[in-house]
């Protein structure tokens, strides 16, 4: 597994916080066929899934599939993806953006929590534009569950750069005002991803 910190570069606005993301690559995923699980199309599920746009994008539910192998191998693996960006790849300033049960320990050390993250099936043409995630999101990873040919792009003040896009690669961040991403439009037929949102609760 390679861990790399593709921000660290830049100065950020308030020097005591890195632009807190990470890029994985090579994480050792099982083999599914992702088929098996509950798809349904997250056009018109809540007011910004309205237009045609969201037609092309499907998600598998943790609600209706986490008592699914997929689903639990996956979570171990989260767990463990993790972990070993908290214990091995600090950046500054996570604890003070942050500061109240900022890694969420009693998620990460014990499975028998749910890790709540969905996998979204995306087809040729879906789009999102330049966007910072909601302020109640505290972190999102993106995880690609195969080799893709779109790829995120981070976006920040002095630079953008596209995230991993092979099959075990993604990102990890904590939201912060001076990265935002985008998305599309697609050009794979057929884009499998994994994301995790932690929310503020």
């Amino acid at each position: 597994m390679k861990i790399t910190k593709p921000l660290i570069h830049l100065t950020p606005i308030d020097p005591q916080r890195d632009i807190s993301c990470w890029f994985f690559e090579d994480v050792d995923l099982p083999d599914h066929n992702y088929d098996e699980l509950t798809w349904e199309s997250i056009q018109g599920k809540n007011i910004l899934t309205q237009n045609d746009n969201y037609s092309k994008r499907q998600v598998a539910e943790w609600d209706t599939n986490k008592d699914t192998k997929i689903f639990h191998e996956l979570s171990s693996v989260l767990r463990t993806l993790v972990l070993n960006i908290k214990d091995n790849h600090p950046l500054r300033g996570v604890e003070i953006s942050w500061p109240i049960n900022t890694w969420n320990e009693n998620i990460l050390l014990n499975e028998h929590y749910g890790l709540s993250f969905d996998l979204k099936r995306d087809s040729k043409g879906f789009q999102m534009g330049k966007h910072l995630d909601n302020r109640n999101t505290k972190w999102t990873l993106i995880m690609n569950l195969k080799d893709h040919i779109s790829s995120t792009t981070i976006h920040t003040t002095e630079e953008d750069i596209n995230i991993p896009n092979k099959r075990g690669s993604g990102v990890f961040y904590f939201n912060h005002e001076e990265m935002y991403h985008s998305i599309g439009p697609i050009e794979d037929e057929d884009r499998i991803t994994l994301f995790w949102m932690n929310m503020v609760q």
